[in-house]
């Protein structure tokens, strides 16, 4: 059975809470399934028709994405850097922080995959664990399984309540991880549904605004004690 906590974001609360995790979560940057569908606004039947093309299956990031990361000189310094395995995501982390010599270890975790409860996009879909380790040797992908994408696939979306089961083993395992501040890069659908069903309720301010493409944001995490 799942181990079960409390937790409050944004502000502390006045007693019970000890464990204090100081967690930026960044959507991922731009990438060519972005560039794509952002010729046409939202609604447009073409700008749907790219999310379902197979053309954009695990969507690279963009020549224009890989820039956004070169220019950017505002990550935060942490400890411990998460990734979803989706390569744009990986990309990311990789361009903000391990161009040098030193960097964070960088940790993949399938449950910062991108939410898709409507139909399947091929670019939210991942390659399997031993093509992703040869693109990204310096990653770390022990939780992660083996074998074929579960979550998403050609007749098979996400429900809310697996994305929810998702985000509580996500909170789990950052609470019981020895960091303190830990980048988490991720998607816009999800952190979506990460802020508004679970942080904000637990306390967080926060506007509904999506996330932009290579957007950070701060927020810390109080979790009762072990």
């Amino acid at each position: 059975s799942p181990v079960r906590f409390r937790y409050a974001a944004g502000k502390p609360p006045q007693h019970g809470f000890g464990i204090r995790k100081e967690i930026y979560f960044i959507r991922h940057a731009a990438s060519t399934a972005n560039d794509a569908a952002n010729k046409f606004e939202r609604g447009h039947p073409q700008r749907k028709k790219v999310y379902g093309d197979v053309t954009y299956f695990d969507a690279p990031l963009s020549e224009a994405g890989l820039e956004q990361c070169r220019s950017f000189h505002q990550q935060p310094k942490v400890e411990l850097i998460l990734a979803s395995p989706l390569t744009r995501a990986l990309e990311t982390g990789s361009e903000l922080y391990c161009r040098g010599t030193s960097h964070p270890p960088v940790m993949v975790l399938e449950p910062l995959r991108e939410f898709n409860s409507s139909s399947p996009h091929p670019c939210d879909q991942r390659r399997q664990k031993s093509e992703l380790l040869k693109s990204f040797p310096n990653a770390d992908f022990s939780e992660m399984a083996d074998g074929f994408d579960m979550i998403l696939g050609a007749n098979l979306v996400e429900s809310a309540e697996s994305c929810d089961a998702r985000i509580a083993w996500l909170l789990a395992w950052i609470r019981q991880r020895p960091e303190t501040s830990i980048t988490c890069v991720s998607h816009g659908a999800f952190l979506k549904h990460l802020y508004s069903e679970h942080l904000k309720p637990a306390g967080l301010e926060w506007s509904d605004e999506r996330f932009r493409n290579l957007e950070i944001r701060y927020c810390p995490i109080f979790f009762e004690e072990m």
